[in-house]
């Protein structure tokens, strides 16, 4: 997978699906009716080219498709070193911090107002060419996090990052932004959400799986916060 691989997942239709089912539905209607209804056996070999035409249309279909998991594998890759990244701008000091906890995620950023791809899979899930993650990295004082915005087809990507007092940080929480969207004439609804920490001054956020991972780093960035300001 690369970027034209990316590229070609947000341009490819379901004509050669659509083309397949009616070849083997025509082709066995065609038998049906002519061959076994009505007796015309001169029509037995039409009527089986036609259904096997439509299988091979098929396999073509699903052989040349870029599929939904391949795309989110090509995602995932692009945010494999966020931590160890984030690690070494910690320990730019030279001194090691006293790492106790971790997260990391990320998300397609469905609200970039500077999308152009946007579709939802045969999973139903929104996929854009844009998408956004981080990583968070807990310490007794300090809240390490690295966000990172990354292009899917250019290859662009922008890292930023932040150190937070925990004695200032306010609040951490998973919000659920999700909002409706046109796909080919229908609305529907996509599912957006992101990790929000606020500090004194401030805020970090980034896209992220919605799971149960998310809420317990989100719980764990508010306890250690509330334990510095016990």
């Amino acid at each position: 997978m690369d970027e034209k691989g990316v590229a070609k997942y947000f341009r490819q239709t379901k004509l050669l699906l659509y083309v397949a089912t009616g070849l083997i539905a025509g082709g066995l209607l065609s038998y049906l009716v002519l061959v076994k209804l009505c007796h015309i056996r001169e029509f037995y070999q039409i009527t089986l080219l036609c259904a096997v035409a439509g299988v091979v249309v098929l396999i073509c279909f699903f052989a040349v498709r870029t599929r939904d998991d391949s795309i989110d594998g090509y995602a995932a890759s692009k945010y494999a070193d966020v931590e160890d990244l984030l690690k070494k701008t910690a320990e730019q000091s030279g001194q090691k911090p006293n790492y106790i906890g971790s997260y990391s995620s990320f998300g397609y950023a469905l609200k970039n107002p500077d999308r152009v791809n946007f579709r939802f899979g045969n999973d139903n899930i929104p996929r854009t060419e844009k998408t956004e993650g981080g990583t968070v990295i807990l310490t007794p004082d300090t809240v390490y996090t690295l966000v990172r915005k990354c292009d899917l087809i250019t290859g662009e990507s922008d890292d930023s990052t932040a150190a937070i007092p925990v004695s200032s940080v306010t609040g951490a929480s998973v919000a659920d932004s999700g909002f409706t969207a046109n796909d080919s004439g229908r609305e529907r609804y996509c599912d957006y959400a992101e990790l929000r920490i606020t500090y004194d001054g401030g805020e970090v956020s980034f896209a992220v799986h919605k799971d149960s991972l998310a809420d317990e780093a989100a719980e764990r960035i508010n306890r250690l916060a509330e334990r510095s300001r016990a």
